[in-house]
């Protein structure tokens, strides 16, 4: 690399630039440095030097021309410590006038530099900022003792600045770390899951505000064993998952029920350095939608097994009643358009959150009246009976009770009140406070002996919506003249 190149280098300007001496004020711990070279060498000029690729800046100095002193720095043309810059070796010149490497070197003229010994002063990184000299207006032999003592004071100088640019460093990793962690915390925080930071003996360090409204606590967790806060973590999923993400080292992904909340969380662990990040939502609204998903795909298996046993008892039932081949048909084209519409309303429940605008609110007597319609017999219109006031369903609750209704009216036509002549239904409801109480009273129906034994499908479904989609209680009476069920639902549940 040429003397040209090795000045230029941007790799030692930026270490120059980021030292921050260029073109700073004087100190008096260099001045010092100065003084006392020039105590122990008895010499006429004694410098302390910054070369960049222009110009010599003089950071500390004694001895100079005022004018030189006052300006602080000179061209490269009148610098002897470049070469230092650039060989990265001292300098020993004895007579300037007879050195080949400086003889031409117009400060001779100009500033009567003859004699000139100089010491490189580099950063920890190995790049050479500069030189700490020596300078005499006459010849001189520099003895190795005072190669040694101008090599000693500059080795305090390069400590000094080393120890600068370390402590310069520090600060700056500092402000970086602190402004990577200012920003870590507001997307932290800002984000919607929970987010919950342990180390490798568990203690929380961090947890951001979601995660304290999601898990309810009111006493902070920082500081804290996360079981500890947790007691009853024992077996529990989200502790195995933990555990699994800090032993195995790699990322772990649970869902699982949390008891003391009733709720469900998804929970992802992310280890690093035996240290675990926990990122966790609520998913306990996305649960209730797959549940409903799968209760409805079991519906559909469930109903396509019922559908023949329905058409069979209704066209028994039809035949029974019907005088000709037309009066039958007559009938049945009605039943089946009943049962269509109440297709119709439980189509949406299929379809879920896609669809319901379709559906504006619905008169729970109507609904009553579509699902029942099908299963009663021709002519008998005191074997269903309705009293009750207005009240609206929104087309979730309207869904919810389609289902339910069709699973009873089915089991009646199969087993109960709607499979004989005589068969009655009688439906009542009212409003009690904030919740609907609703009867279902069957009679003139096969005699019951006994209730069922065991929760089939139907029940389980009827449970299932009644009490955790519609947050509502059901109970049943397996009375020998004929069930009666007792519904209790709260209004809220049926505006939804």
């Amino acid at each position: 690399m040429s003397d040209k190149d090795a000045l230029s280098d941007s790799v030692r300007l930026a270490a120059l630039h980021a030292s921050g001496l260029m073109d700073s004020e004087r100190e008096p711990i260099f001045d010092r440095a100065t003084r006392l070279a020039s105590s122990l060498l008895q010499t006429d000029v004694n410098l302390f030097s910054l070369v960049d690729n222009r110009r010599q800046f003089f950071k500390a100095e004694l001895g100079l021309p005022d004018d030189v002193s006052d300006a602080r720095e000179t061209p490269l043309s009148h610098s002897f410590c470049q070469h230092v810059v650039t060989s990265g070796q001292e300098l020993v010149i004895a007579d300037a006038r007879q050195d080949a490497r400086v003889r031409d070197n117009p400060s001779i003229q100009d500033l009567g530099v003859i004699a000139y010994l100089g010491m490189p002063i580099g950063d920890a990184d190995g790049n050479i900022l500069g030189s700490f000299c020596a300078i005499e207006t006459k010849p001189r032999q520099w003895t190795e003792t005072e190669i040694a003592t101008l090599r000693d004071i500059a080795a305090g100088v390069q400590s000094e600045i080393r120890l600068r640019i370390e402590m310069d460093r520090s600060r700056q990793a500092e402000d970086q770390a602190r402004s990577s962690r200012d920003l870590l915390s507001m997307i932290l925080e800002s984000t919607s899951d929970g987010v919950m930071m342990l180390d490798g003996d568990w203690t929380v360090l961090y947890t951001n505000e979601n995660a304290r409204k999601l898990l309810m606590l009111e006493v902070p967790m920082e500081g804290r064993v996360l079981w500890d806060v947790f007691d009853d973590a024992e077996g529990d999923p989200f502790r195995i998952s933990y555990l699994d993400a800090i032993g195995s080292g790699q990322p772990q992904l649970v869902e699982a029920h949390y008891p003391r909340l009733n709720r469900w969380f998804e929970a992802r662990s992310y280890p690093r350095e035996g240290m675990l990040t926990v990122f966790f939502r609520d998913v306990t609204a996305e649960r209730r939608i797959t549940d409903a998903r799968q209760v409805l795909v079991r519906e559909l298996d469930h109903r396509i097994k019922n559908i023949f046993s329905v058409f069979g008892a209704m066209t028994s039932m039809t035949a029974r009643n019907s005088q000709t081949p037309r009066e039958m048909a007559i009938a049945m084209q009605g039943r089946l358009r009943s049962l269509a519409a109440a297709h119709n309303l439980i189509r949406h429940a299929i379809r879920l959150e896609t669809d319901t605008a379709q559906i504006g609110e619905i008169s729970f007597r109507d609904l009553l009246a579509t699902l029942l319609g099908p299963h009663i017999a021709e002519g008998s219109s005191d074997q269903l009976v309705l009293s009750g006031a207005y009240v609206p369903l929104g087309p979730n609750a309207a869904t919810q009770f389609s289902l339910v209704l069709h699973e009873l009216a089915t089991n009646a036509s199969k087993y109960g009140c709607f499979s004989t002549a005589n068969g009655r239904l009688a439906i009542g409801w009212r409003i009690k406070g904030d919740r609907l109480l609703l009867t279902w009273r069957e009679s003139g129906g096969p005699a019951i002996e006994a209730a069922p034994v065991g929760k089939g499908f139907g029940s389980q479904l009827v449970r299932m919506t009644l009490n955790a989609q519609m947050r509502g209680k059901v109970t049943f009476d397996w009375n020998p003249g004929g069930v009666h069920i007792d519904f209790e639902i709260p209004i809220e549940s049926l505006s939804h």
